[in-house]
């Protein structure tokens, strides 16, 4: 006998503790596409301890975006001159980027939270903000907007010093 896997109703709500223990609420409607969650036992709180309340709070407002509306699948034309509103049409989504993503460093902080919790449409949408956003910019300009420290030329070989070697 296969034992049933078990859903969250549809008016529930679960609760998401963040790493800093702030408790988000979402419907669980919202969650079904969080792969984390596909092994739901009737739980009505969990724990999302690798993630910061400011990145889970990006990710709950995602999911209930996506709940009203699906993203839909990217379509790129023209590499080099890309825009992010020529990409992602929708406008709910064009908002939503505008709003959440104005610094690269939290783009990479919301897509680490999406792939811990298994959100693919979230990872595909900071990868694309990633794409367009490094779109023409030097190694030493996506270090600024990631917030790495440069490299030196010591650096750089370092960890392959044995190429160098005769």
């Amino acid at each position: 006998m296969t034992k049933k896997k078990k859903t969250p109703s549809k008016a529930s709500k679960l609760k998401l503790i963040s790493k800093d223990d702030k408790v988000i609420r979402l419907p669980a409607e919202a969650l079904k596409i969080c792969r984390i969650f596909d092994d739901f036992e009737g739980e009505e709180r969990y724990e999302i301890r690798q993630v910061h309340s400011e990145q889970l709070s990006v990710v709950a407002a995602f999911l209930i975006l996506h709940k009203e509306e699906k993203l839909k699948p990217f379509s790129i034309q023209n590499r080099e001159n890309e825009t992010l509103n020529s990409v992602v049409t929708q406008s709910k989504y064009q908002r939503f980027v505008n709003e959440h993503f104005r610094e690269m460093t939290n783009v990479v902080k919301v897509r680490k939270a999406a792939d811990y919790m298994c959100i693919q449409p979230l990872l595909e949408l900071t990868g694309i903000v990633m794409a367009i956003g490094m779109q023409g910019k030097t190694e030493q300009e996506i270090r600024a907007m990631l917030n790495y420290p440069p490299v030196s030329s010591v650096d750089k070989t370092s960890g392959n010093r044995w190429l160098f070697e005769e």
